[in-house]
C-alpha cells in the first residue's frame, strides 16, 4: 500500500513538472516593452521601457538601440528598478526601423540576452521643428556679426583720434615759435633805446666834467 502511494505521489509530481516546465526551469524574460515589439509608433519616441518577469541586476544589465543602417542612438541614461529597465534617448528617434538589443542577469545569476524591433513614423511637426533647428543659424551669430561691425568702425575711427593729438602738438609748437619770435623782436626793439640812453648819459657826464673844469680855471 505504501509503495503504491509513493508511486502515485511520484507520478503526480512528474505530471506537474511536465505540465509547467517554465515555472520550474524558467529564467528572467521580457514580458512587455514600450514601444512594443513589432509595433509601428506614430508618436515621439524619447525613451524605452522594458519590463521583465523577475528582478534584474542593475549593474550588469544593458541596452542598445540601432537603426536600419546599424547606427546606434545615443542614450543619456539607463536605469534599472526592480522589474524595469528604462533607457532615455538624447534625441527623439526620427522615422525608421529600430532594433533593441538587451542583456540582463536574472535573479538566479544566469545571463540572458535578446532583441526585438519596432518602427517609428515621426509626427510631421516634430520633423519640421528638427529641420528648422538645423537650418536656422545660432541665435548669437547675428549679435556676433553686429559686434564685429562695431569693432571695425571703432578701429577705423581710432587713427583719426590718434591724429588729433599730433595736430594739437603741431599747434603748440607753432605757438612756441611765435612767442620766441615775439620775444626776439621785443629784445631787438629795446636795444636801440638802451644805446640812446647810454649815449645821453655819456654826454651829460662829459658836460658835467667840462663845466667843473671851466669853473676851476676861472677861479685860478
Amino acid at each position: 500500500m505504501s509503495k503504491s502511494i509513493k508511486a502515485a505521489a511520484l507520478l503526480f509530481i512528474m505530471l506537474l513538472i511536465l505540465s509547467h516546465p517554465t515555472d520550474v526551469w524558467a529564467h528572467s524574460k521580457l514580458t512587455a516593452s514600450e514601444p512594443a515589439a513589432g509595433s509601428d509608433v506614430n508618436d515621439v519616441v524619447s525613451e524605452l521601457v522594458l519590463t521583465f518577469n523577475e528582478n534584474i541586476d542593475p549593474k550588469l544589465s544593458s541596452l542598445t538601440i540601432t537603426n536600419a543602417e546599424g547606427q546606434s542612438s545615443a542614450l543619456s541614461a539607463v536605469t534599472v528598478t526592480g522589474l524595469e529597465m528604462k533607457a532615455v534617448l538624447e534625441n527623439a528617434l526620427p522615422s525608421g526601423t529600430y532594433e533593441v538589443q538587451w542583456k540582463i542577469i536574472s535573479a538566479d545569476g544566469h545571463p540572458i540576452q535578446d532583441k526585438y524591433s519596432f518602427t517609428v513614423t515621426a509626427p510631421e511637426k516634430a520633423a519640421d521643428s528638427s529641420e528648422n533647428a538645423t537650418e536656422q543659424p545660432p541665435a548669437g551669430s547675428e549679435a556676433s556679426e553686429e559686434t564685429d561691425s562695431q569693432e571695425e568702425a571703432a578701429s577705423e575711427a581710432a587713427p583719426e583720434e590718434e591724429s588729433a593729438p599730433e595736430d594739437n602738438g603741431n599747434a603748440a609748437e607753432g605757438e612756441d615759435e611765435a612767442q620766441s619770435k615775439t620775444s626776439e623782436a621785443a629784445e631787438a626793439g629795446s636795444s636801440p633805446a638802451i644805446l640812446i640812453g647810454v649815449i645821453v648819459l655819456v654826454i651829460v657826464a662829459a658836460a658835467g666834467v667840462y663845466i667843473v673844469r671851466r669853473q676851476a680855471r676861472n677861479k685860478g
